[in-house]
């Protein structure tokens, strides 16, 4: 799950170095995919932030988050740019 939201940092990154935005669509994202067993969801994409949370078939239960930029923190996460899990 913490890979995934690494992944999905660089990934919208790059989304906003080409766009001036993110996104909420993974289709917008060349090559970018969830783990197999991980449900990655973009709770909120705007001009200045993001943010995700992902959870996993493989722990049920805990579930781990980050956001970037104007984005509201997403719990667990409290810190911009640090995945947190609970």
């Amino acid at each position: 799950m913490k890979s995934d939201l690494r992944n999905l940092a660089t990934a919208e990154e790059a989304f906003f170095y080409d766009s001036s935005k993110y996104t909420n669509s993974f289709a917008l994202m060349n090559n970018f995919r969830a783990s197999a067993g991980v449900v990655l969801v973009i709770n909120q994409a705007t001009g200045s932030g993001w943010a995700a949370t992902t959870t996993s078939l493989y722990a049920p239960g805990r579930q781990c988050a980050l956001f970037s930029g104007s984005a509201a923190p997403q719990p667990p996460a409290a810190s911009e740019g640090r995945i947190t899990c609970q």
